[in-house]
């Protein structure tokens, strides 16, 4: 599920930062705790480079990163005509893996925030504004360790009643308990004008009359299922009707706003970035055997985890500071010629050389390869554990042509592709 086309209506996924997710908030209350990069003096959002910080930021935790004993909070706009937004956590801008979580779209999502336990205080402004233009007035959150939030900012411009939804994804997961084969996924209603929306999966009711600013979370068998989604009410609709990749134990936030129905409906859907807490190893075997199609291409991994172990590499993989995986498919080994392919795979030097072609060493959220001026779009250069030089834009890494990215176990992202990086 990296990319639903909903053909439809307004779409977009409402997870704003931080806890209680059943669309139920927590009062606000004073801060207690401010942790990590929290200044006193709070400023204006100035116009920030990727790397370039010319004021003092708000910055999330990016090494040690610890799902069991850490927080994590992630913000999302669905309020449909609402300028992009920058991200303040506590009066200060904030920066997350090095990167201004900044002008950021209206169904966008930030990347997960790694913070210590405590209360914060979030706000979403329009870009380039200060904290009295807030979207939302800037509220109190508290955060408990091992849980993940989302921040959603819902309502309508026109009625003037935008307000914080509080999203505890972690609380969620627990109550609706996943299997192991099983993919989450997290709907937040902002569609006004329909009574309620409806989930489906393989024919299945999965999630039923979810209301308006109502959060539901549902499950589905992992694979490629045929998704359907319908409006309800005096005019009922379709709002997406297809088949989709679902990924094992993995969950999404789908957003759904804007006004229904409409004369005139985006066309592109979004979603958040898939979020996994199993390890970088387990997370990718879960897709063998599972079917999961990803644009035509079919997700298996099974040569990718033996090389792994013929390199004598399994611990570095599990116990180590975040990094970005590049994990090649089956099919990326297979455009090998055949002689090649097995050298390889009984070359143990050679497979640590190729791996380490495949890692960038240090956390990269969801957003954290965006160009300066264009949130969620990849246009950055990082280097490799070899030195080398990987320029990731739009869709490709060096031209190469990539998949879905997903967070992984404690802050790790693992980036899907189709065919091998070279080794130069």
């Amino acid at each position: 599920m990296k990319t639903k086309k909903l053909p439809v209506l307004i779409l977009m996924i409402a997870c704003v930062l931080l806890s209680a997710c059943a669309s139920k908030a927590n009062p606000p209350s004073a801060a207690t705790s401010t942790p990590m990069g929290d200044k006193n003096t709070p400023i204006t959002a100035p116009t920030i480079e990727p790397t370039t910080a010319t004021v003092t930021p708000f910055e999330g935790l990016s090494s040690g990163l610890d799902n069991s004993t850490q927080a994590r909070i992630r913000t999302v706009s669905e309020v449909m005509g609402a300028p992009k937004t920058d991200v303040y956590v506590n009066g200060l801008p904030a920066f997350n893996g090095g990167f201004a979580q900044q002008n950021i779209d209206a169904g966008q999502f930030s990347g997960w925030l790694y913070i210590t336990p405590g209360t914060y205080t979030v706000a979403l402004v329009p870009h380039g504004e200060t904290l009295d233009q807030a979207l939302v007035s800037p509220a109190n959150f508290k955060v408990e360790a091992g849980h993940r939030y989302t921040i959603a900012a819902i309502g309508q411009l026109a009625d003037k009643d935008i307000h914080a939804l509080d999203v505890d994804e972690t609380a969620l997961i627990a109550d609706v308990n996943p299997g192991p084969t099983e993919s989450l996924s997290i709907d937040i209603n902002n569609l006004k004008g329909a009574d309620s929306i409806t989930e489906e999966c393989d024919g299945k009711t999965v999630a039923e009359n979810i209301q308006y600013g109502e959060v539901r979370a549902y499950v589905c068998p992992s694979g490629t299922p045929l998704f359907k989604t319908v409006a309800n009410g005096k005019t009922p609709g379709v709002l997406w009707d297809a088949p989709d990749r679902s990924e094992p134990r993995t969950s999404f936030a789908l957003p759904w706003f804007g006004p229904y129905p409409a004369d005139n409906y985006d066309s592109v859907g979004i979603i958040s970035q898939g979020t996994s807490e199993l390890n970088v190893l387990d997370f990718l075997a879960g897709f063998n055997g599972r079917n999961v199609n990803m644009d035509g291409h079919s997700a298996t991994f099974t040569i990718l985890l033996a090389a792994i172990e013929k390199a004598g590499l399994h611990d570095q993989f599990v116990n180590s500071d975040p990094y970005m995986f590049i994990a090649p498919t089956d099919e990326a080994f297979d455009t090998l010629p055949t002689g090649q392919k097995d050298a390889l795979l009984n070359d143990p030097q050679a497979l640590t050389q190729l791996l380490n072609a495949h890692i960038v060493d240090g956390y990269f959220p969801w957003g954290s390869l965006s160009g300066a001026n264009a949130y969620g779009n990849a246009n950055r250069t990082v280097t490799n554990r070899l030195g080398q030089e990987l320029k990731f834009a739009g869709d490709f890494i060096n031209g190469i042509p990539d998949g879905p990215n997903y967070t992984v176990g404690n802050g790790y992202r693992v980036q899907i592709i189709y065919h091998l990086l070279p080794v130069k």
